[in-house]
């Protein structure tokens, strides 16, 4: 997983991250 922002740092469970956490997710 290349995510700048883990799920984990910022509190929020994997799998239910937000798309604004993440907006070059994909």
């Amino acid at each position: 997983m290349s995510i700048s922002l883990s799920p984990e740092r910022v509190g929020i469970p994997q799998g239910i991250t937000p798309a604004r956490v993440r907006p070059n997710s994909l």
